[in-house]
């Protein structure tokens, strides 16, 4: 019997067993009649919405190592690296070693967006899904584990003490911000692509795609990444999230504390060609 879709789904060609992943499912799709596409992209892609947000994010490729707690998926991805606790050891490793270290507070605050942007993820003992460090890490596209309540973080000792473990600063933990889990050492990581099957997705449902896609993107890296990831568009862009680098926000500081019209006017003469 020839292939196609009878009133309540495939027949004769179809495949007979359930597609149990990601490709098994896009390697089906493709028996089916092409008139039957965009129907079916739609389907498929709803029915994989979890799996595409972890893919947005690194990924292990290692072996797990203990698990000491767990938290709220807040940001998907995976991140390992040396635990630091203020935003400003996070710039100092960076510096130092190339090595991005985990950024691990209390909860975060604006003071410390520096360190989260040069920290490989985030962990926080308070917040939920639309914290601070969730929401900013979303923005980042960086792992972000938050409201992991076990957590007993003393700053002045640099510690953390959670399920009989001692950590200490300097000691390797890893996230997985898809999950929310929180692991001892270092596990393998590897960086998000569109390849493979769900590449392969991706490019099909662009052809029959009506909607355009414009990123929320403030730096050139951000920009790159989402034309990576298939963007359109830049369709947000925060003035004043381009002046946190570098000498940038040493000229934002003097503008606010300029005494008068005349040195807010000089220091805003040397932000125009950043801008």
């Amino acid at each position: 019997m020839p292939g196609g879709m009878g009133p309540h789904g495939p027949r004769g060609g179809a495949p007979t067993e359930k597609a149990d992943d990601l490709g098994g499912a896009l390697k089906d799709l493709m028996r089916f009649s092409r008139r039957y596409i965009p129907a079916i992209i739609v389907a498929l892609v709803l029915g994989v919405v979890g799996t595409v947000c972890q893919i947005i994010g690194p990924d292990y490729l290692g072996y797990m190592t203990d698990e000491i707690t767990k938290g709220l998926p807040a940001s998907p991805g995976a991140a390992t690296g040396p635990v630091v606790f203020f935003a400003e050891d996070a710039e100092k490793v960076l510096a130092a070693t190339g090595q991005k270290a985990i950024l691990v507070r209390i909860e975060t605050s604006p003071e410390d967006l520096k360190g989260m942007l040069d920290a490989a993820g985030i962990l926080t003992a308070r917040g939920g899904m639309t914290s601070h460090a969730a929401v900013v890490a979303r923005g980042m596209g960086k792992c972000c584990v938050s409201g992991a309540g076990e957590l007993q973080i003393d700053y002045k000792a640099r510690t953390i003490e959670v399920n009989g473990y001692k950590v200490k600063e300097g000691d390797w933990i890893s996230l997985n911000g898809s999950t929310g889990e929180v692991y001892l050492g270092q596990v393998a990581t590897k960086a998000a692509d569109l390849s493979g099957d769900f590449g392969k997705l991706m490019e099909l449902a662009g052809k029959y795609s009506v909607l355009k896609v414009r990123a929320n993107a403030d730096t050139p890296k951000d920009a790159a990444q989402a034309f990576a990831f298939g963007a359109e568009g830049i369709g947000l862009c925060r003035t004043e999230h381009m002046f946190f680098e570098g000498d940038r926000i040493k000229a934002i500081r003097e503008m606010i504390l300029a005494d008068d019209e005349a040195g807010r006017r000089v220091a805003l003469a040397k932000l125009l060609p950043m801008q």
